[in-house]
């Protein structure tokens, strides 16, 4: 995660296999806590992001229907990213990034800005 020069840190949205489209540091969890890879949990660093039950929610939808575009050694490939799958998910999947760019905007105590990367992902597809 990097700060701007008002000291806001950014938040980089982005469509990513195999994680959700926020991109978060990856922090060993507090003991007797797990996360979702046991020993880490992967966390932003801005707590009204962290706790938001509604951007965990927009992110597990938008990180399974992304990485639904992939398949693991497939088409004599080690990654396969399926593009006829990829552009008929392709409406569903923007209104999902809209949906969450909206919460995170009402959620914005200050404290972050975002950079929307996952448009220009999403122009592969």
């Amino acid at each position: 995660m990097g700060k701007n020069k008002q000291s806001q840190t950014i938040i980089y949205v982005q469509l990513e296999y195999l994680d959700g489209p926020i991109f978060k540091d990856i922090l060993p969890a507090r003991k007797g806590e797990k996360g979702p890879f046991g020993g880490i949990k992967l966390i932003t660093g801005v707590p009204v992001i962290d706790r938001d039950p509604e951007v965990a929610r927009l992110e597990r939808e938008i990180e399974s229907l992304y990485s639904g575009c992939f398949s693991e050694n497939s088409h004599e490939q080690p990654l396969y990213f399926d593009k006829g799958y990829a552009s008929t998910i392709k409406g569903k999947l923007s209104d999902l990034v809209s949906e969450l760019l909206s919460r995170l905007k009402a959620i914005n105590d200050g404290s972050f800005v975002v950079v929307n990367r996952a448009e220009e992902d999403m122009k592969e597809f």
